[in-house]
Formats: structure tokens, sequence, C-alpha cells
């Protein structure tokens, strides 16, 4: 191949996972020119919330489409946002290093959760977020919200504002890429993963192909194995529990100490019942299993299907 299509969506924070994956191919053997396309797709056209319109599958849809007719060659999507029933006809051909996968709050003063004023409102577009915001502030105010990183933003940080929130959870990974934790450090907190559990692949890129195809080949030069078997295991957890859209879930795998850990939560929207397990075993895949297990001889299951 002497040339490279990558496809994206065209948000600034998009376009800059693209470029990460358009500079480790940079750096493989062979001669070839990378693109990015950026493709518009039903997710960044509608204000409504997800859950409601189907799910994260508008943010990938359009973009698998281009990969189908030929247009692009690989596509580059959050890992977090890829739904676990991806079709057969695509595969995952790399999942990079991984960034940081824990949330962050921002606020006008940066403070800490525990240090946000009585009825406070907080925005997030994320069931697993509004559940465990709730159930450590039951006296928060959580509204859900849209848009880019950087409108998220402005709803927090612009003064004076009609629609103005006292704070706004959203990913570090995506401060961090897009160029916004160095502008707004002292707005930024940090949440600890163990106490506010990330999203399974937060923080991962995931670069989808055709399975089988030429560019599949290329782009697993960027993949790395242990990024690739903690997002895979978590991913797994997911699909065990039958999880999608509308399910409140969260879970993470990393290696620590020489073996694996994994920790996981299953909540209800509402905050008022969850779930929490931790494992460890000596392979991501293990804790993975591990870790359903835990949870289903909890109720997991049943609570998300009630």
């Amino acid at each position: 191949m002497t040339r490279i299509r990558i496809g994206t969506r065209a948000s600034k924070l998009a376009v800059a996972q693209a470029s990460i994956v358009s500079a480790a191919l940079g750096d493989c053997p062979g001669r070839f020119d990378v693109e990015i396309v950026k493709i518009l797709t039903e997710g960044d056209c509608t204000d409504r919330e997800l859950a409601d319109v189907g799910g994260k599958g508008l943010f990938t849809g359009a973009i698998e489409k281009a990969l189908e007719d030929g247009r692009i060659d690989l596509a580059v999507h959050s890992a977090k946002d890829v739904p676990i029933d991806m079709s057969e006809r695509f595969a995952i051909a790399a999942i990079p290093d991984r960034a940081d996968p824990a949330d962050a709050l921002v606020t006008p003063s940066g403070c800490c959760l525990d240090d946000l004023p009585s009825g406070a409102t907080v925005g997030t577009s994320s069931l697993r977020r509004r559940a465990q915001l709730l159930a450590m502030r039951r006296d928060l105010k959580v509204v859900p919200m849209r848009g880019n990183v950087e409108t998220r933003l402005r709803r927090v940080l612009t003064p004076g504002g009609q629609s103005r929130l006292d704070g706004v959870v959203l990913a570090m990974a995506g401060l961090q890429r897009s160029g916004l934790s160095q502008d707004h450090a002292d707005k930024i907190h940090r949440l600890d993963v163990e106490k506010f559990m990330p999203a399974a692949g937060q923080g991962a890129l995931l670069v989808q192909c055709l399975a089988g195809s030429d560019a599949a080949v290329l782009a697993g030069r960027t993949d790395k194995p242990v990024a690739r078997r903690a997002v895979i295991a978590e991913r797994s957890v997911l699909a065990r529990l039958s999880a999608d859209c509308h399910s409140c879930v969260a879970v993470h795998v990393c290696p620590s100490g020489g073996c694996w850990k994994a920790i996981a939560m299953v909540a209800r929207p509402d905050g008022r019942e969850q779930i929490y397990a931790r494992v460890s075993a000596k392979t991501a895949k293990e804790t993975a299993e591990q870790i359903f297990d835990h949870l289903s001889r909890q109720g997991a299951t049943e609570l998300l299907r009630g």
C-alpha cells in the first residue's frame, strides 16, 4: 500500500486521536502516505440522549460504512464508543498505548467532588457517571449534556452564562489529547479510578479495519499487547453482562505487580443500588472471567434487566 486513509469523526479530539495513529504508522518501516478523512456521523448531528436514538453506534456507523465502501482503509475510534456487538465484517486491527483511563471533575475552582456546594449542578452524558455521582453525593443535581469537549467546558468555565453548570465530568484522556488539560490544569480534579470507576475501554483508542484487509497487517504494527489485552478483557465483561447503551456499567482491567487486576461496578442510573467487584489473576482474560462471576453472583444481570 502506498497510501493509508484513516477515517475519524471531525471533532478536534477525534482528529487528534487519528493523528496519534497516523504518527505511529509514520514510524513503521515502508514508504506510504497517511491521509486523515473526516466523517460526519449521526451522533454528531443530534442533541438528543444517545440511549434514546440508537446508542454509541451512532458515532461509528457512518465510519464503518466508509470502510465497507472502500473510502477509507482504517478507522480510529475511542474504544469506549465501539459497540460490543461489532460486525464480523470488521476487525480490531490495533489498540495503541492507553492514556489515563480516569474521569475528571472540571469546575471553576478546580475543587474535588466533596467540596462542591450542596445542590450543585453537574453535567454528564453518561449513565455510569451519573450513578456514581449520585451514589457519592445524593444532593447533586446531575443534568444531561451533549457536545464536544470544548462545548462542555464552556458550560462550566464561561462566566455569567445562562446555562452555566457548577461542574462537568469528562475523561482525562480526552482533555489530555485535545490539549485542554494544559490550558485548564487548575480547573481539573482527577477522580481516582478505584473510587470513580471508568467505562470499559476508556483512555484507549481502537483502530478498526475490514477483516482480512491489507491495512490490518500494517495497522497491527501499532498494536500494544498490554493495552489490547486490557481492553479486550473489559469488552468481554460487557458482552457477558449483555450490556448496552442503557446499561450502567464500569469495568477497568490493568497489569499490577506481575499479575492483572480488575475492578467493576454495576448500578442503577439513580445510584441507589450498586454492585462492586475487585479481583486479581495471572492474565487479563482470567480477571475478566472472575470479575463477571463476582458480579453475577451478586445479581448484576438482574439489576441491569430491572
